[in-house]
């Protein structure tokens, strides 16, 4: 969930005399001169130097023009692609182990930590958490620029839901922005499935059916095997490769009526 040892020291020795640059051309502090001088600054400093650098874009051309730091071409490369950075308001919905979930009205991006983990800063059982702050691109991933103002805001079960919705929607349509280099892929043929399981499944259905003429069962067994057969039915569709979503949820209602009607004889019992 965050940046390798080497990755992160490469972030910080390309940022810093980035916006040191940029503090010289915009005449912000002129104090500041040199990246241990903007180390030791106060944080309200520090970000009006860094909210310069993205106020100015086009400055960034002008430093990789000049390269007054005489940086080499591959961390040139990486620089002029923070051009393409993502400034605003974000929710942490939720910690996976090779990133964290962040949101953005229905965007989803998966953001990585820089030297720490965004859990020191926000434990996982106080998620989600609103904050400010810029992701940028950076080797095919898609980091923070070390900055983020949180917001103090306690979220109920309802925005929980939405977010938690929004996650999983773009995680079962494969959606999930890993980097700002990607690009929406063409419509492509759907693959052939790896295996007709509809023979196997048929062949269980039958025997289902055979199952429930059976005399002398509890009275649970009946609904059980409903329920098993409603579910048969549900999977035979999916492996037909329906997507039409009707089509889906109405094999689905059965199989939650089968499991309303077990309730119901349960409860009686």
């Amino acid at each position: 969930m965050i940046l390798s040892k080497e990755d992160a020291t490469l972030f910080f020795k390309l940022m810093f005399p980035l916006q040191i640059y940029i503090n010289r051309k915009m005449n912000i502090v002129p104090e500041v001169k040199s990246v241990q001088d903007f180390l030791d600054e106060s944080m309200e400093i520090k970000q009006k130097i860094r909210n310069a650098l993205y106020e100015n874009p086009g400055l960034i051309d002008q430093y990789i023009s000049e390269n007054p730091d005489n940086l080499q071409k591959e961390n040139l490369e990486i620089i002029i692609k923070w051009k393409i950075f993502r400034k605003g308001k974000f929710f942490i919905e939720r910690y996976l182990k090779e990133y964290a979930v962040f949101i953005e009205d229905e965007k989803v991006f998966a953001v990585l930590g820089l030297r720490d983990h965004f859990e020191k800063f926000f434990h996982k059982t106080h998620l989600p958490v609103y904050l400010e702050t810029v992701l940028l691109p950076f080797k095919r991933k898609i980091i923070y620029d070390g900055m983020f103002m949180p917001y103090s805001i306690h979220f109920g079960n309802n925005t929980k839901s939405e977010l938690k919705e929004i996650y999983l929607r773009a995680k079962q349509h494969d959606e999930i922005i890993t980097s700002f280099d990607q690009k929406k892929e063409q419509a492509e043929p759907k693959p052939v499935i790896a295996y007709d399981f509809k023979p196997d499944l048929d062949e269980l259905l039958k025997k289902i059916q055979v199952m429930e003429k059976t005399k002398g069962q509890p009275v649970i067994f009946g609904p059980a095997l409903k329920l098993i057969k409603a579910s048969l039915q549900l999977a035979i569709t999916c492996n037909d490769e329906h997507e039409d979503p009707e089509i889906l949820l109405d094999e689905v209602s059965k199989v939650v009526r089968v499991i309303k009607n077990i309730n119901k004889i349960i409860n009686r019992m």
